[in-house]
């Protein structure tokens, strides 16, 4: 007697979602790498914030507005 055998026993589960992992990182990262201009002007800008809020406070507190 020959035991039939389902398709997703060739593949557990197991493989698939690491299958699947992977292509999810892939895509981030394809993602990033395509945008990766945009990051750049993001970062730098948000950089850019950080070091000069103190300043903008500053001048506020004096009466400038924001």
């Amino acid at each position: 007697m020959v035991e039939q055998t389902s398709p997703s026993s060739f593949f557990p589960r197991r493989l698939i979602r690491l299958l699947i992992a992977v292509a999810v990182a892939a895509a981030g990262v394809w993602i990033l790498y395509r945008a990766r201009t945009t990051f750049t002007l993001l970062v730098v800008s948000f950089f850019l914030a950080y070091l000069l809020d103190p300043l903008v406070d500053r001048l506020e507190s004096r009466g400038l507005p924001r």
